[in-house]
């Protein structure tokens, strides 16, 4: 007799059809006797008729009686056993096609752990349990442990119920919940319970790590874990302690009916922005969302309520701003109507700009052109979203990285060997595993890259371009087989591959002399690790003859004028408009490119399709003519620079009297050996490029040279503020950032390589098998997983399962979760849920329900 194992109904459909399967077809015809369907709980609406159909097909043909099995771990429904069984036999009858009586359903069994005489400890055994100085030693053998009272406690209170005479599987509790059940039996105080009960656990799991026997392991627990996106905070205009805060996106709250705003945050100083539209017409205030704004409306004004009277005060700080800002009409009043204006709110939304209310504060219109709460300046093309953030704006991407990425630090910090240093993460689309694949690898050769230039500077407290790539090639101390695509044993190869290595890091850390992501991945210098200086800067500085020719520089002290050059070059760098004959030439990168390309392998090689980028040059005038392959940055009197060079130096500039200044400026700086004007018929590779202005003439471009960059340690308290790009008229201190901060300082020579790999039907066979059994192995840290894994692979020994997203029901939870612990040892499964998916909300507010497992069919 034949059996057939369903687990992929379309083959058996195609082979029931394909004319080439004609000897397989009538095979299973003449012989079939058994229809195994695993996981029936999947077949379930289309799929599950498409499937009744292709088993009623199936046995109309068949020569011989079929019989019909199915399995399945989570099909529960109803309250009592009877009724269970009931119903799975009326789903089984209407998928199989044939009658099934509750008989004919066979419900899993289960018995104790522990020693059960019948009764559970009473409240004075517990009770001296527990008050005992050490009531529990979790590495005591497995012998001590199956007559424990509180086990037996725990396994009958907690992980079993007994119905109709049959022992169930409770429903999940939560940790705090249990231990106010301990509390309510034993009538002693929280910590005492809790520290008893985390004791307990970690017992078991000690025991259950220690048995040969993974299938009889005792109690084997997992710890769900649901995790909420942040998203916008909503308050009522309460200024006093009746103010109402909610996550919840709420119009409206209590008998009231007052009115709820959302709330978005200062970047720089963390005040509060109320985000609000101003009808002037009812003179009434209406919440609005963040991005939408309201266009030329003449009653109506999107703005912010700052609940602050204190932040802004016009006789002082109008004084501060740019005189432009600060023009005044015939009648007396500020031409820009984006200065704050003094408001009166009541918490009923009610306003007045002169008639006392209850609340006072200041209206801003967005889009803001500065923050009075930092004192910072904005340029009218920034968006709002790089000046005020809601309560938590991370992406999906974002916190499944930094949450699977502190997971596997925290395995390796507190002993788990390398084998089990893994965790699978699974999400509903392919396209999204493999996204969320790079996103992790490029977070995790960021961070090493920044880690090992880190830990190279502590040991040399200063680098230069001459020893950079070869500091952090000894920092990240990396074996030839990690990072060679052919390693060899003879030196000459050897020193081909390394060599490869360094041009690859040498590239990444110049690229990350760039202004860097503020906020989503702060670098070295944002969290005060590193500080860039530039050589004989104070000393070139305090020298007077040489800056004779520089008007204004050369009657300022030695401190403004190493102040001023600083952050002129600091412009070119974080420009990225850096030169360099070894690295930064056309003809270096290509030639550097294809050796990176031929020796390196994943995770150190380029990207597909990815490009060494070329440098960007600086001018200081519009050009003309065939310049389309130069990238260049502006530094006329409009730049970024313009604007800090005319403020710091002379407000009355006019545009001609600017250009005067600053070419005669660069040319000292070229002196200096700080710059090089790249279309110099002696250097770089613009030399051949006629470079002419909007008058035709000829003008020059420059770089930043690679040799005059020093690299220094940081003090871990102090970041220099990038007053060109990010003006102030407020003195306002930086804080590091401390969690990016902590994990640059982590040592990487003594974690194992950090890997991930997405895992999905698109795969081939052979990079399946190979990522499957290199994830086995320990080799590959995350699998970053599309449904294809729920289902028939066995991944032994994991003890961590992510979901980037809640399933779509309580059976893709159960398969997904239940890849993790299956030697019997305990397990932890964390869940994002999306503060704007409903589904991830319920399932957050309701985790019982999805983590039970029980289909309700």
């Amino acid at each position: 007799y034949h059996v057939i194992l369903l687990t992929n109904y379309m083959m058996l459909e195609l082979i029931l059809t394909r004319p080439q399967e004609d000897i397989i077809r009538i095979s299973i015809y003449d012989h079939l006797k058994y229809l195994v369907f695993d996981e029936l709980h999947t077949y379930r609406g289309r799929q599950g008729a498409d499937v009744s159909f292709l088993i009623r097909r199936l046995k109309s043909q068949s020569k011989q009686n079929i019989s019909c099995i199915g399995t399945s771990a989570t099909m529960i429904s109803g309250s009592g056993i009877a009724e269970q069984k009931q119903k799975i036999a009326e789903v089984a009858s209407i998928i199989f096609g044939h009658k099934f009586a509750h008989d004919q359903i066979i419900m899993e069994s289960l018995v104790r752990c522990f020693d059960y005489t019948s009764a559970i400890p009473n409240k004075d055994e517990l009770r001296n349990l527990l008050e005992h100085p050490h009531p529990i030693h979790t590495d005591d053998p497995e012998d001590k442990l199956k007559p424990f009272p509180l086990c037996v406690w725990l396994e009958n209170n907690v992980a079993l119920i007994e119905k109709d005479g049959r022992l169930l599987r409770n429903t999940p509790m939560r940790f705090s919940d249990i231990v106010h059940q301990l509390m309510n039996d034993t009538s002693l105080d929280k910590e005492t319970c809790e520290n008893a009960l985390t004791s307990l656990l970690l017992w078991l799991a000690n025991v259950n790590e220690k048995k040969q026997d993974k299938k009889n392991a005792y109690l084997p627990y997992k710890i769900h874990h649901f995790i909420s996106q942040t998203g916008t905070v909503y308050v009522s205009l309460h200024n006093d302690k009746k103010r109402i805060l909610t996550l919840e996106p709420l119009t409206h709250s209590g008998q009231e009916n007052i009115p709820l705003y959302p709330v978005v945050f200062s970047r720089v100083s963390g005040y509060e922005f109320i985000c609000v539209n101003k009808n002037y017409d009812e003179e009434r205030l209406y919440p609005r969302e963040f991005k939408e704004i309201i266009e030329e409306e003449e009653n109506i004004v999107s703005g912010y309520i700052i609940p602050y009277p204190d932040i802004w005060n016009p006789d002082t700080d109008m004084e501060l701003l740019p005189d432009s800002w600060t023009k005044k009409d015939r009648h007396g009043n500020y031409k820009n109507k984006k200065l704050p204006q003094k408001i009166y709110y009541d918490h009923q939304g009610n306003f007045s700009d002169t008639k006392l209310l209850q609340y006072e504060g200041w209206f801003m219109p967005a889009k803001l052109l500065f923050d009075p709460t930092s004192g910072t300046l904005y340029e009218t093309r920034t968006g709002e979203g790089t000046k005020l953030t809601r309560l938590g704006s991370e992406g999906r991407s974002t916190s499944t990285t930094v949450l699977s990425f502190s997971i596997l630090t925290y395995l390796a910090q507190y002993g788990f060997e390398k084998e089990y240093q893994k965790l699978l993460s699974f999400t509903d689309n392919r396209q999204d595993a493999a996204l969320q694949s790079g996103h992790f690898n490029d977070f995790v050769k960021v961070i090493k890259l920044r880690s090992a230039i880190y830990h190279a500077l502590l040991e040399k407290k200063q680098l230069d371009h001459s020893n950079l790539s070869d500091a952090i090639f000894s920092s990240l101390n990396l074996s030839q087989e990690e990072y060679a695509k052919i390693p060899s044993t003879f030196p000459s190869k050897i020193r081909e591959n390394e060599n490869a290595l360094k041009d690859f890091l040498m590239y990444r850390a110049l690229y990350d002399l760039r202004r860097g992501w503020r906020f989503i991945l702060p670098n070295l210098e944002q969290c005060a690790l590193l500080d860039i200086d530039y050589k004989n800067l104070t000393d070139n500085c305090k020298l007077e003859q040489q800056w004779s020719s520089v008007p204004f520089l050369n009657t300022m002290s030695p401190e403004n004028r190493i102040e001023i050059v600083y952050h002129t070059l600091d412009y070119f760098r974080k420009s990225y408009a850096i030169w360099s004959v070894e690295y930064l030439t056309q003809e270096a990168i290509n030639q550097k490119t294809k050796e990176i390309t031929e020796k390196l392998k994943f995770p150190w090689e380029l990207e597909h399709n990815e490009k060494i980028v070329y440098p960007y040059h600086i001018r200081y005038e519009t050009l003309i003519g065939n310049t389309s392959r130069i990238s260049t940055e502006s530094i006329g009197i409009r730049s970024a620079l313009g604007k800090y060079l005319k403020n710091k130096i002379n407000p009355e500039w006019k545009t001609t009297e600017y250009i005067d200044f600053i070419k005669v400026f660069l040319d000292v700086l070229v002196n200096a050996g700080w710059l090089i004007r790249t279309n110099d018929t002696k250097n770089g590779d613009l030399k051949k490029i006629k470079i002419v202005n909007k008058h035709g003439q000829t003008t020059s471009l420059y770089q930043l040279t690679i040799d005059s960059i020093l690299w220094k340690l940081g003090d871990e308290n102090s970041i220099h503020s990038d007053v060109v790009k990010n003006k102030s008229y407020k003195i306002r201190e930086q804080k590091p950032n401390q969690y990016f901060q902590h994990i640059y300082k982590t040592n990487f020579k003594e974690v194992k390589p950090i890997i991930g790999r997405e895992h999905t039907g698109q795969l081939s066979n052979e990079d399946r098998i190979e990522r499957e059994d290199k994830f086995r192995t320990g080799e590959y840290s995350v699998l970053f997983c599309s449904p294809t894994m729920e289902l028939g692979i066995d991944i032994k020994d994991l003890n961590v399962v992510h979901m980037r997203n809640v399933p779509p029901n309580q059976s893709n939870y159960a398969q997904r979760s239940g890849r993790a612990g299956r030697s019997g040892q305990a397990a932890l499964i964390f869940t994002n849920c999306s503060m704007y998916s409903p589904h991830d909300r319920h399932y957050f507010n309701h985790t019982s329900d999805m983590v039970s497992g029980a289909v309700a069919l």
